[in-house]
């Protein structure tokens, strides 16, 4: 008998929306913070493929805008952007880089240390994220304990997975190798099983003759 996997953690979208809303865009650190987190969960991205991420690897002149990172083993993959996260894009960039598109090979998250722009680090990343789920958690008790990074792209996949959109598509949007990597999100979500389940029972009447 094969063991269960451990379940799939990952933020509701009140949750995730909660966290959102604490940073202060009125403030260029806040506006930086919140905008990293968008982009971190629209993009379900790797949160060193977000930090290692170019201006020039930002394409917003196409008929559909995205950005290109890029994955495990030196494959890139190109990620739409929605509407409402090219806005705060477009915010950041007026800020950050005013000269966007020229200096495409700046990055495009950096802290300034000592006068020199340097990639802004991972551990940076995390201190923000964590002060404001905890300060979020406040008002949402069901914000996990326990947040990071990663979490964002976890989250983001179960969105997708939840609104219906095939397995295969959210393979190819997160830079998974193999299938069995995304097949967790599927696993994962008992509430879809729950519903289903239960849809298929009130249709068929299937469940009248169990003593239950």
């Amino acid at each position: 008998m094969r063991e269960t996997k451990k379940g799939v953690s990952y933020l509701s979208q009140s949750a995730l929306k909660e966290i959102l809303a604490e940073p202060n865009a009125d403030n260029r650190l806040g506006m930086r913070n919140r905008f990293l987190m968008i982009l971190l969960y629209d993009s379900g991205a790797r949160i060193q493929e977000i930090l290692d991420l170019k201006v020039k690897d930002l394409c917003l002149e196409f008929d559909t805008p995205l950005v290109y990172v890029m994955g495990k083993g030196n494959k890139v993959r190109a990620l739409p952007l929605m509407d409402k996260t090219i806005e705060h894009l477009k915010q950041y960039l007026s800020v950050y880089h005013p000269q966007y598109p020229q200096n495409g090979d700046d990055c495009l998250f950096y802290t300034i240390i000592r006068g020199r722009k340097q990639a802004m680090s991972a551990d940076n990343v995390s201190v923000f994220i964590k002060k404001y789920a905890r300060l979020a958690k406040e008002r949402c008790p069901e914000i996990p304990d326990r947040i990071h990074a990663h979490l964002f792209r976890h989250s983001r996949a179960m969105h997708l997975y939840q609104s219906g959109i095939p397995l295969s598509y959210i393979k190819g949007f997160l830079g998974h190798v193999s299938a069995t990597a995304t097949g967790i999100y599927a696993s994962a979500d008992t509430s879809m099983i729950k519903e289903a389940l239960e849809k298929a029972a009130y249709q068929g009447n299937a469940t009248s003759d169990l003593p239950i």
